[in-house]
Parts: structure tokens; sequence; C-alpha cells
């Protein structure tokens, strides 16, 4: 059998993803595999810290339309886990603990709260199903409830008929600002027949050209340039940052 301890480093994405298959081919290995695949769970034990990743990124070959959630005793431990699964190709996304603030009025970091709300709208897209990244602590926090957060979540993309001004509406209904130009998140702007806006869930901000009452395109654009990175079929708009509407629940039930 394989030992994936004994596999030499990838040098590219490519070599990557053919050691990660060489290893999930091993006769022995896909029989473990197949077993725990089957079963919907199980255990795999003698893993080396050094090759969890790696491991863990076979699996998730072995079941390209599930998602993994990869649950960590620490940040120390969580973060190694990402760096190395990056190494092997993978995507995954970091799922950041809850702040615990000093004091009842003290400012949350925003870029925490934003990441947070990142990876729970992707874990709702069947698109994107790299894993997630976790700690033990995260699986009893507190989070909106999926079917809410959804429902709290504006899809916008070409073709949509949609009036810039009824979005502008409701931007500013769920608490976004009206500036001149956007700088962060929670942001929005308009210039004519464009509407610029940094949804609070998002890594970058949108850029919605109007024909009329149509979005006609649809980019992301870069924050400090302020010029269009590329172009985007659909995003999704949160319009519900805190939750207010849903009811909180353990993350562990979006599993």
């Amino acid at each position: 059998m394989t030992d994936p301890s004994a596999i030499p480093p990838a040098r590219s994405l490519d070599s990557a993803a053919s050691l990660v298959e060489q290893f999930r081919a091993d006769p022995a290995i896909a029989a473990r595999l197949g077993k725990l695949v089957d079963a919907g769970n199980g255990h795999l034990g003698g893993i080396a810290a050094s090759a969890q990743a790696f491991v863990a990124a076979a699996l998730a070959a072995a079941v390209p339309a599930r998602r993994l959630w990869l649950v960590c005793r620490d940040l120390r431990q969580q973060e190694r886990v990402q760096a190395e699964l990056e190494t092997w190709g993978l995507r995954p996304h970091f799922l950041p603990e809850e702040e615990v603030l000093p004091m009842a009025d003290a400012i949350s970091d925003p870029e925490i709260a934003a990441e947070r709300l990142h990876v729970l709208s992707t874990l709702g897209s069947a698109a994107d199903l790299q894993p997630v990244v976790l700690s033990a602590r995260s699986l009893d926090e507190q989070v909106p409830g999926k079917s809410s957060f959804r429902r709290a979540t504006l899809q916008v993309g070409e073709g949509l008929d949609l009036a810039i001004g009824d979005l502008a509406e409701k931007l500013a209904h769920a608490g976004y600002d009206a500036v001149p130009q956007i700088h962060g998140r929670g942001q929005y702007a308009i210039r004519g027949g464009i509407l610029d806006v940094f949804p609070w869930q998002a890594g970058q901000p949108l850029r919605l050209e109007y024909f009329g009452d149509m979005i006609d395109s649809l980019r992301e654009f870069d924050l400090h340039s302020q010029t269009s990175t590329r172009r985007v079929p659909k995003a999704d708009i949160l319009l519900d940052r805190q939750g207010k509407s849903s009811r909180s629940e353990p993350l562990r039930t979006w599993l």
C-alpha cells in the first residue's frame, strides 16, 4: 500500500493532481475509500499529521459530488490543513472562528464577519463543493439558519429585469450605505446606468451595467483601481447581514 507520508511534494498543480490520483488508484487505498464513501461515514486512523491533508485531497477526489467538512482541533491545525490542501490543488474554504469580544460594546472585525458570511453563502451552492476547513469549536457557534439565509440572499445576473432604482431601494432597506464611490463592504454607488455594490459576504465588489431596466453586464472589479477584473454570469447579494430575520442555529445544522 502506498505510504502517503513518503510521497514527494508536488511542484505544480498538475503534478499534485497526478500524485493524488496515483495514491487513490492504489488497490488497498481504493478499497478503504470505497467503503468509507459507501457507508457515508467511518474512520481512517493511523494517518500521520503530515499526510492528513493529502489523504483528505484523495477523499475529495473520490466524492466530487459531495462536500468534505474538515474539522480541526485548533487554529494551528486548521491553518496547516488549509495551506496543505492548497498545495494539493484544492481551493478549500477557511471558516474563521467567531470573535470573542472582550467587552459588550467592542466592535467586531468586519473582515472576519465577512469571511464567515462568504463561507456560509458557498455552502448552499452546488457549483462550489470545495472542502470547508473549520475548528471543532465552530460547529456549535450560532449562525443564521440555512433556509432563512437563502431567503435573505438576492441573486442577480445578466438578463435579469430589475430596475436600478428598485435594486437601490432593496439595498438601502437592507442597510447598505449609498456613497459616491464604494471603498468597503456594505456600500453601493450609482453612476448613470451603472450600479456598484460590495455585498457583505462577497470577496470582490460587483458592477452592474444596465440597458433600460435589464442588467446587461455583471462584473467583479478591483476596489482600488475601480477597473473591472472578470465577467460573472450571476452573483449573490446578501440582504440580511446579521441574520435579524432568521433564527440562529448551530453551524452543525448546515452539515
